[in-house]
């Protein structure tokens, strides 16, 4: 897979704000790298209109473009990213939240049309974003079964179709799974009882534990408890002042008359807890404007990205809860049908250990169910539904573990332990920071080592 990578950031020059265009064509900085200036900013009348009015897509992803390829260096980018027949994504690392506000997704080249809308995924568009500036592998386990958790609590609307969109996919999969479901009616909860009804007894096994949603702390704690690889929030979200997910309890949506607002407030900074979870691949965020910065600040999807989580999809924009669904149900069986190769190599004996899990599977189920939002009888140049889905994933190489996901409870003094130990592998490990070649392996084994340990504080 080629992989091209503009990494974007912004400068004031004589009080305009300028964007700093460089170009990669690897995950990480290499010597001698073209950069250059691109003479636009989220103010610019195309994506000001783009804001107002969803019928004005085609302005802004051809304003976009003619920014990038302003520079010699940009034409032969996009000319070797166009003419290469395979999968050419193309990232956008962003370094600055007045940059994560440009619509990246909208990108339009005058001969190729919307590069995220080729019928052939040619042209995958994805975000960057890392937790430092040089390359530390994400270390992330494995079990025997797909982990999933789903918080279902948007205020006012109904959760059973958000299940329904997603549990066709999880009945296909070939693999066991184990669900959470945190919920806030008793209508989403029957639905969920039923499919386990229906599932009980068959093969590969699908266990599912249903609860009501409490209050913040306890829906956090349980998120962590059940040890997901992958995150599902359906909820409401707002990016005016501070990025947040706005999520309802039971008490909200039972209270007469109920509640038009969740009472539970999830920001970065409570939502980095689930960053230190070994065993999360992805976060979705399937609710407005989880994908969206703020004045000054990033967007909850950058910054868990950015705190460690592999990958996090999220809506650059407010989102109508049908097109929620609608994504929901088409990004997921994209996602677990490569998710099942995963598995399988796992399974099978002499198989790769530990197991590369490549950031495309990530970008290509979200092409896939964008594309769904731009179908007839909406129009691509009229229509921006398609254009909100983004898809954050992390510079660093995710590798997958092996390990039983099951959670153990530590006593006080085992965890005392284990933190001890902890450190002193971690100043051990410091002394390789600018590892040779020939000491890789040495680092490596440090790097497996104190991912054991930091599962086994996790409870694993």
């Amino acid at each position: 897979m080629a992989r091209g990578v503009l990494v974007v950031n912004a400068m004031e020059i004589n009080g305009k704000l300028l964007i700093n265009c460089v170009i990669e064509e690897a995950f990480y900085p290499n010597p001698g790298r073209p950069q250059y200036l691109l003479n636009c900013s989220a103010n610019d009348p195309e994506f000001a209109k783009l804001r107002l009015n969803p019928a004005q897509v085609r302005p802004a992803g051809e304003k976009l473009y003619g920014a990038l390829v302003s520079d010699k260096a940009g034409v032969e980018f996009f000319a070797q990213r166009l003419a290469v027949p395979a999968p050419a994504p193309i990232y956008i690392d962003i370094e600055r939240p007045d940059v994560e506000e440009l619509p990246w997704e909208v990108l339009c080249e005058e001969k190729k049309n919307f590069m995220a809308l080729d019928p052939e995924g040619r042209w995958p568009i994805a975000r960057l974003a890392s937790a430092s500036k040089r390359a530390e592998p994400l270390n992330r386990f494995i079990g025997n079964e797909l982990r999933m958790a789903m918080v279902l609590a948007a205020a006012g609307e109904n959760g059973t179709a958000e299940w329904s969109s997603i549990s066709g996919a999880l009945g296909a999969f070939k693999t066991p799974v184990d669900v959470l479901g945190l919920v806030s009616e008793e209508a989403s909860k029957t639905a969920m009882t039923a499919d386990a009804t229906q599932w009980a007894g068959q093969a590969p096994a699908r266990n599912v534990e249903i609860e009501f949603v409490g209050d913040g702390t306890s829906l956090m704690a349980r998120l962590r408890a059940h040890v997901p690889n992958i995150i599902h929030f359906f909820c409401h979200g707002v990016a005016d002042v501070r990025p947040l997910l706005e999520l309802e309890s039971r008490t909200d949506r039972t209270a007469k008359p109920p509640k038009n607002r969740g009472s539970i407030k999830l920001d970065s900074d409570l939502l980095k807890q689930l960053t230190s979870l070994k065993s999360l691949w992805l976060v979705v965020l399937n609710c407005c404007q989880g994908g969206k910065s703020a004045p000054h600040l990033h967007s909850l999807a950058r910054d868990l990205v950015a705190g460690g989580v592999p990958a996090v999809v999220a809506m650059r924009e407010s989102v109508d809860v049908n097109d929620a669904n609608l994504f929901a149900e088409y990004f997921y069986p994209a996602l677990f049908a490569q998710l099942q190769g995963i598995f399988n190599l796992k399974n099978m004996p002499g198989g790769p250990k530990p197991l590369p899990l490549d950031e495309l599977i990530w970008v290509r189920a979200v092409d896939i169910a964008r594309r769904q939002l731009s179908v007839p009888p909406r129009e691509p140049d009229s229509s921006a539904e398609w254009t909100y889905p983004v898809v954050y994933v992390h510079r660093d190489e995710l590798k997958l573990h092996p390990r039983d996901l099951k959670v153990a409870v530590l006593t006080p003094e085992q965890r005392l332990a284990l933190l001890g130990e902890l450190g002193t592998l971690r100043t051990f490990r410091s002394a390789f920071e600018g590892a040779t070649d020939a000491e890789l392996a040495e680092r490596n084994k440090f790097d497996a080592q104190i991912a054991q340990l930091e599962a086994q504080l996790e409870g694993l």
